[in-house]
């Protein structure tokens, strides 16, 4: 919470009953918990990140939304960037580039 500042690294969103802590690559693969493996998320767009339906370039922290969403208030999200934490870090490109390939999203 305090990395993002209280807010959603996508949205902004800062009701912080509606945030969580997103793992970007599962905590089963990595058995780790560290902030570079995390994005602070409001809650729907975890669910959505966690299933594919929004993902994060790992080249420009371009939010990226699946068309099976193009419908939907989700594509104002798309090429978002991912807010900047307070401290200026940003969650680790390893991890980021993991989950584009997971997500099948790799050119």
């Amino acid at each position: 919470m305090e990395l993002y500042d209280s807010a959603c690294a996508i949205s902004g969103e800062g009701v912080v009953e509606v945030l969580e802590a997103a793992h970007i690559v599962s905590h089963s693969e990595t058995g780790l918990n560290h902030t570079g493996n995390g994005l602070l998320l409001r809650s729907d767009l975890h669910r959505l990140f966690d299933s594919s339906l929004i993902a994060v370039d790992p080249k420009s922290l371009n939010v990226v939304v699946s068309p099976l969403l193009a419908e939907t208030e989700y594509q104002r999200f798309s090429g978002r960037k991912l807010r900047s934490r307070i401290d200026g870090s940003g969650p680790d490109p390893e991890y980021l580039e993991r989950r584009w390939i997971q997500a099948g999203l790799e050119n």
